[in-house]
């Protein structure tokens, strides 16, 4: 019932590992809305670092336009002191997932 009242205002937040062609690895940084399954943001990196993640999120939410809650999986990046600083600014709750339990955070995965 909390999802099917709230998911306009739920974003998931999650990484993808792209390999390319040289053997390297691209880390994919997903943000999705739950209502329309509307994609927000999109970013890509290297090497993810919380900072880089807290400018992400800062891209993806203008004044005005941000989700009451971002569910998100126990990433260490995610979890960092300046992500969860941003989100606790910003009127963002975080929703940890489970640890192993990837069902929790379905439209992202």
């Amino acid at each position: 019932m909390f999802l099917s009242n709230h998911r306009h205002e739920i974003w998931s937040l999650d990484y993808c590992v792209v390999p390319t062609i040289t053997f390297k690895v691209l880390y994919v940084l997903v943000m999705i809305s739950h209502d329309r399954r509307a994609i927000k943001h999109v970013a890509v990196t290297e090497r993810p670092t919380s900072d880089w993640v807290v400018q992400q999120l800062r891209e993806a939410t203008p004044f005005g336009e941000q989700p009451k809650y971002l569910i998100h999986d126990n990433d260490a990046v995610f979890v960092g002191t300046e992500v969860q600083r941003f989100l606790h600014g910003t009127g963002i709750i975080s929703a940890r997932t489970g640890y192993h339990c990837p069902w929790q955070n379905g439209v992202i995965e």
